[in-house]
């Protein structure tokens, strides 16, 4: 998280490649009478063991309920599902239109007791989601999102140490700012949170007497048809199953874990003779911009990006004439963050997602691609100083022979 001192410098901040999830609510007619066929389906039917650790895991759970029940809960898991699609793709500006079918990869029952727990995992298709159908008042239910660009058993010491994986994986201690995680807790029966599939969560375990009862689904999505002609965006769901598009009401949306790109835009008064000899350069700055850097009040500026005992970096790099950087770079992750500060000459900045969960996405899933799997273009001029966190990978254009600082803070 970059410090307020830096916003409160910057012409612009941005914040790029959140993760966005949902809550909805669930009228009763659709949970109220799930709790006691759960319980009864947990006594007489064998359960799988998935992500969960003790608790009853059903199997495919729609073919053990009524036609009645099924159809409720089949409108309620499109009804959300559909709305998320819309809502996301409306902030993205991802452009989504034509039709776009949805359909029910799965879903199944969670019947946990005192102490029971999923551990941390993630799903197939486009979008998850799970319904709570019992919470055990009044602590209600936890779910925990593990950050995409650095989940903490991977995490650098200076961020893992101070609270300890098993604290994380036993009650989600690390929230708010912390780069590892975040929780929602409280949740209570006949709310649903829908979220990205590939988005890794798990469940701490169980703390109340009572039983925690919910219900999990994915949805994956097929982009029919898609003309330029265009306008609108269908969303229809497989085998011509009709649903309740108010099944499910929308109440808040959640963008977690986004990559903050601070801007500052200044003049620069330099002359720089070695600006079109030969190719790509890179090298320490020369007595004339060190000199500059220190008197200009640049170095206060980029001071407060700084990772509090890390030395950090500075070099000028030289990009000749119609400069392509063809493969993307990301030169620490040890870094808090990087940037560049143009000196002369005109850089486009290309930042691509850090999260490598969405690059396989957007890979196999154009709709995925759309929603979630954007890069950035950033066009800087002489005098621009951008800094961003070291998890992003970047690349660099130029058309014109131009002249930067590089940064690693």
């Amino acid at each position: 998280m970059v410090p307020p001192l830096c916003n409160s410098n910057a012409s612009e901040v941005q914040s790029f490649w959140e993760v966005p999830v949902a809550r909805y609510h669930v009228p009763k007619t659709v949970t109220q009478t799930l709790t006691q066929v759960l319980c009864e389906l947990a006594k007489t039917r064998p359960g799988v063991r998935k992500s969960n650790r003790g608790g009853w895991h059903s199997g495919a759970l729609l073919d053990a309920l009524t036609t009645p029940a099924a159809t409720r809960l089949r409108s309620a898991f499109f009804s959300a599902g559909s709305d998320y699609i819309r809502r996301v793709d409306r902030r993205a500006r991802a452009g989504l239109r034509g039709e776009v079918k949805l359909s029910l990869l799965g879903a199944w029952a969670n019947v946990n007791k005192h102490g029971d727990s999923n551990v941390a995992h993630m799903h197939p298709g486009l979008v998850s989601g799970v319904l709570y159908i019992e919470t055990d008042l009044p602590q209600g239910a936890t779910l925990c999102f593990t950050d995409p660009r650095a989940i903490p058993s991977q995490c650098s010491s200076q961020s893992c140490d101070s609270f300890g994986q098993e604290e994380w994986n036993e009650n989600c201690s690390l929230l708010g700012d912390s780069v590892n995680g975040a929780a929602f807790k409280d949740l209570t029966a006949g709310e649903m949170l829908i979220f990205p599939s590939w988005l890794q969560h798990h469940v701490p375990p169980h703390a109340g007497k009572d039983l925690r009862i919910s219900v999990a689904f994915n949805l994956k999505a097929e982009l029919v048809q898609q003309k330029k002609t265009e306008k609108i965006l269908t969303i229809t769901v497989d085998q011509d199953l009709r649903f309740d598009a108010a099944a499910a009401e929308f109440r808040t949306m959640e963008l977690l874990f986004g990559s903050q790109v601070t801007r500052k835009d200044a003049s620069i008064d330099l002359s720089f003779d070695w600006l079109h000899e030969g190719d790509l350069r890179r090298f320490r700055p020369p007595d004339q911009v060190a000199s500059w850097i220190r008197s200009s009040g640049t170095l206060s500026f980029w001071s407060c990006f700084r990772t509090p005992g890390e030395a950090g970096s500075v070099s000028v790099v030289v990009l000749p004439e119609n400069f392509v950087q063809g493969l993307r770079y990301r030169p620490s992750v040890l870094a808090a963050n990087s940037g560049f500060h143009v000196l002369a000459g005109d850089i486009k900045l290309w930042l691509h997602d850090p999260r490598l969960q969405v690059e396989v996405a957007a890979a196999a899933d154009p709709i995925a691609r759309h929603l979630f799997g954007q890069k950035v273009a950033l066009q800087l001029t002489s005098g621009t100083m951008v800094a961003f966190p070291a998890s992003v990978f970047y690349s660099l254009e130029a058309k014109v022979p131009s002249a930067t600082l590089a940064l690693t803070l």
